[in-house]
């Protein structure tokens, strides 16, 4: 599959798995890329832009910076994942849409990247705060920490493609 958008931002499924073997790799805090969409969902939805420089290391964790093998290495992960921020802020900022480049075909995929939207929030802990008081963004907010804890807690539970659809109608509006 290949995701492309008018703005021909082009990302591929092999892009996506190397991201993911470098996160696996370097042992980052973000599992995978579905991880990381979730971040960087939540990051474009704050009020104030952050930078990569403030953003690449929380996605590795604190004290875990990778060594990267060459710098062939180090600028395609910075490119790719520049990518995945313009995919969806194009998105959410020019289409009304979020899109996802791939499928969350079940609740852990769903999972991962709930995770990764909330950890968003934590790290712009005042920027939420301020959208905690704003009718939509709060009604987001509680959306995403129902969906968390519904999965995370019933293991038994089968994904909601309705849960998937209104998700991402909610994030785009």
């Amino acid at each position: 599959m290949m995701v492309h958008d008018k703005r021909k931002n082009l990302l591929t499924d092999q892009d996506l798995v190397f991201v993911d073997s470098l996160l696996d790799k370097y042992n980052a805090e973000f599992v995978n890329s579905i991880m990381l969409h979730g971040f960087f969902t939540g990051l474009v939805c704050s009020p104030t832009l952050i930078m990569p420089s403030t953003y690449m290391p929380v996605i590795w964790g604190q004290n875990n910076q990778p060594n990267y093998e060459s710098i062939e290495e180090a600028t395609r992960l910075h490119v790719t994942c520049g990518e995945l921020w313009n995919l969806i802020s194009g998105d959410l900022h020019n289409n009304n849409s979020l899109n996802f480049p791939f499928a969350l075909a079940d609740k852990n995929s769903l999972l991962d990247w709930l995770e990764g939207f909330l950890h968003a929030t934590t790290c712009l802990q005042d920027d939420w705060k301020i959208l905690a008081e704003d009718k939509e963004a709060s009604s987001l907010l509680a959306l995403i920490v129902s969906m968390h804890q519904k999965y995370k807690e019933d293991k038994d539970i089968d994904l909601d493609k309705d849960d998937i659809s209104w998700l991402t109608k909610s994030i785009a509006h």
